[in-house]
C-alpha cells in the first residue's frame, strides 16, 4: 500500500542515492558530535544517572540490586542493559554513565531516514532526520544517562515499523517504551493508528470466515486489554508524580477549554526545547521562551493548514493524527497538572517523535502546494532548533557552568568528580566516611567511590532517600572504623553553617568563579 505523500518520487537516481549517503553520514557525524562533546561534564552529573551506575556496580559485585527506581518505576533493561555491557569494558566515569544514551540517541538519527523514507517519502524522512539531529530536546536527552532518554528511539521504531506494516515488531517497540517509562504507554494508540490502514485493508481482503475469526480475536483481545490497561494505570499511579486524578478532576479537565489549551501548549513547550533547556542549562527569559514557543506553534499550525488538503487525502496521515489526538486526550485526562513543566517534561516524551513526524509530513505537503511556504517552514524550524541547542543549551553551560539546579552546574572538571578526587587524595587511602548533602551528591559520590574502596558515602544522618540506599532486605557491607570524615555540600548550602564545619577544605568552581560543590573536614563524625 502506498503511504508516501504524492509529491515524493520513490525512484532515486544513482547520483542522488550517493548524495543521500554522503549527506546522511555528515548529519549522523554532526549528531554524534553534539551528543558527545564534553559529555562527562556538560551538564553536571545528575544523581539519577549515578543511581543506575551504582546499581550496575552492585550487580557486578554480586550484591542485591534495585529492580525499581526510587519513585517506583520498573528498571528498564534498555538503559541498564547497555550500561552493564559497557561497564564490563570501561572504567567508571561520567562519560560511561551517559554513553548508552549517546548510542541510543545517535541510533535514532541514523535510523530515521532508512526507516521513514519508504513509507513517508524521502523529503519527510530527511526533515525528521535533521530535526532529530539538532533538536535541543533530542540532544539534551542523549546527554543524560537515565531511562527516559531512550524514548525517542523506541517511539521512532514503534511508529516506523507500524508504517512499514510490521505490527508485531512495532508492538515490541511499544513494550520497550513502556519499560523505559510508564507514560510511554501512550505510544500505543499512536502506533496502532499508524498501522490501522494496513489492518483495515487486510480485513477487507479476508474471506467471510476469516473476518469472523478476526472479530472473535478482536473481542477477546479487548476483553484481555481491559484488565491489562487497569494494571498499567495502577502501575503508573504508584509513581508519586503520576497519581491518578479523582473523578471530579477528570470532569473538570474534560470540560475546561483552558485546560486543554494549557496541556497543548505544554507539548509545544516540550518540543521547542524550552522546558528541557530551562531545567538542565538555564531558565530562559520569558520573552525568549515565548518567542521560541510561538515560532514552533506558528510553523506547525501554518504547515498543517497549508498542507491539509494533501494530508487529508492520505489515510495514514489522517490515522496518525487521530492516534496522536487520542494519546493527547488520554494523557490530558490522566496526567497531573504539572506533568510537562521543566524537570517533569519527560512524562510527555512519548509525543516528541510523533510531533516531529507530523510536522515533517505537514511541511512536505505544504511544500508540494506552495514551495516557498514549505521551505520557509522547514528553515524556520531548523533555525529555531539550532538556536535553542546552541544558545539555550550549550552556551550557558559552557560559559557559565549553567544556571539550572545545582546538580547540573559544572566547571572545567565535573564538580562532584573534582570533590571526590580531592577526598581520595586527601584521605590517602585511609578508611573514610563521606556525608553527602542530598540525593544527587550521594549517588554520584558513591558511584565514583565504587563498591570495594576505602571511601564509604552516606546520606545526611537522619535523612532518607527515595527508595533507600540499598534494596529492601539488603544489609550494608561491613566497614572498618573510619580514620577520616568529610561532608560534601553545594556551594551555597546552609548545611555547613548548621554543623559549624568552618571553612571548606576544597571548593569546585564554575567558569565564572561561583562555588558549586564544597568539601569540609568533619572530625566530629568520627566519634
Amino acid at each position: 500500500m502506498a503511504v508516501a505523500v504524492a509529491s515524493m518520487n520513490p525512484v532515486d537516481t544513482a547520483g542522488a542515492a550517493r548524495w543521500h549517503r554522503v549527506t546522511w553520514f555528515i548529519v549522523v557525524l554532526a549528531a554524534t558530535l553534539l551528543r558527545s562533546i564534553a559529555l562527562d561534564r556538560w551538564p553536571g552529573i545528575n544523581g539519577d544517572e549515578a543511581w543506575y551506575g551504582v546499581n550496575v556496580q552492585e550487580l557486578l559485585a554480586g550484591r542485591d540490586v534495585f529492580l525499581q527506581t526510587g519513585i517506583g518505576n520498573p528498571l528498564s533493561p534498555v538503559h541498564s542493559g547497555v550500561l552493564l555491557a559497557l561497564s564490563l569494558i570501561l572504567e567508571p566515569s561520567g562519560t560511561l554513565l551517559r554513553l548508552p544514551e549517546v548510542i541510543l540517541g545517535v541510533a535514532a538519527v541514523a535510523l530515521a531516514y532508512p526507516l521513514l523514507a519508504r513509507p513517508l517519502g524521502v523529503r519527510v524522512a530527511w526533515l525528521v532526520t535533521l530535526l532529530l539531529a539538532i533538536s535541543p530536546v533530542a540532544v539534551a536527552y542523549a546527554r543524560l544517562g537515565w531511562d527516559p532518554s531512550g524514548t525517542p528511539l523506541v517511539s521512532l521504531l514503534a511508529l516506523a515499523l507500524a508504517l512499514r506494516d510490521r505490527p508485531l515488531l512495532s508492538a515490541l517497540a511499544c513494550v520497550a517504551g513502556y519499560l523505559i517509562h510508564p507514560t510511554n504507554v501512550f505510544i500505543v494508540p499512536i502506533a496502532a493508528a499508524a498501522w490501522a490502514p494496513f489492518g483495515i485493508a487486510t480485513f477487507q481482503r479476508a474471506s467471510g470466515a476469516t473476518r469472523a475469526r478476526l472479530r472473535t480475536f478482536a473481542v477477546a483481545g479487548l476483553i484481555m486489554a481491559i484488565p491489562l490497561a487497569g494494571w498499567m494505570a495502577w502501575r503508573v499511579a504508584q509513581n508519586p508524580d503520576t497519581t491518578l486524578p479523582s473523578v471530579r478532576m477528570v470532569i473538570d479537565r474534560v470540560t475546561s477549554p483552558a485546560r486543554w489549551a494549557a496541556r497543548g501548549w505544554g507539548f509545544v513547550n516540550l518540543v521547542s526545547g524550552v522546558s528541557t533547556t530551562s531545567h538542565i542549562a538555564a531558565p530562559l527569559a520569558d520573552p525568549v521562551a515565548a518567542a521560541a514557543n510561538t515560532t514552533f506553534a506558528f510553523v506547525l499550525a501554518l504547515s498543517l493548514l497549508a498542507g491539509w488538503p494533501m494530508l487529508r487525502a492520505h489515510q495514514h496521515a489522517r490515522w496518525l493524527l487521530a492516534g496522536m489526538l487520542a494519546a493527547f486526550a488520554g494523557f490530558h485526562v490522566i496526567a497531573m497538572e504539572l506533568a510537562l513543566q521543566p524537570s517533569l517534561e519527560r512524562y510527555g516524551m512519548f509525543m516528541f517523535v510523533p510531533m516531529l513526524i507530523t510536522l515533517a509530513m505537514a511541511v512536505d505537503a505544504c511544500t508540494t502546494r506552495a514551495r516557498a511556504v514549505g521551505r520557509l517552514a522547514a528553515f524556520a524550524t531548523l533555525t529555531l532548533f539550532g538556536a535553542m541547542t546552541v544558545g539555550a543549551y550549550f552556551y550557558p553551560i559552557a560559559t557559565r557552568g549553567g544556571d539550572a539546579i545545582a546538580t547540573f552546574r559544572t566547571g572545567a572538571v565535573e564538580p562532584k568528580l573534582a570533590a571526590y578526587g580531592f577526598i581520595a587524595a586527601h584521605s590517602a587511602g585511609a578508611a573514610t566516611r563521606v556525608i553527602a548533602e542530598d540525593w544527587f551528591l550521594y549517588w554520584t559520590l558513591r558511584y565514583f567511590a565504587g563498591t570495594s574502596g576505602p571511601i564509604h558515602v552516606e546520606p545526611v544522618p537522619g535523612g532518607s532517600l527515595p527508595g533507600g540506599t540499598r534494596p529492601q532486605g539488603a544489609a550494608e557491607p561491613p566497614l572498618p572504623p573510619p580514620a577520616r570524615a568529610y561532608v560534601v555540600t553545594y556551594g551555597e548550602s546552609p548545611y555547613p553553617a548548621q554543623l559549624d564545619l568552618g571553612r571548606p577544605l576544597f571548593t569546585a568552581f564554575d567558569p565564572i568563579g561561583r562555588p558549586v560543590v564544597q568539601v569540609f573536614a568533619a572530625p566530629q563524625l568520627l566519634r
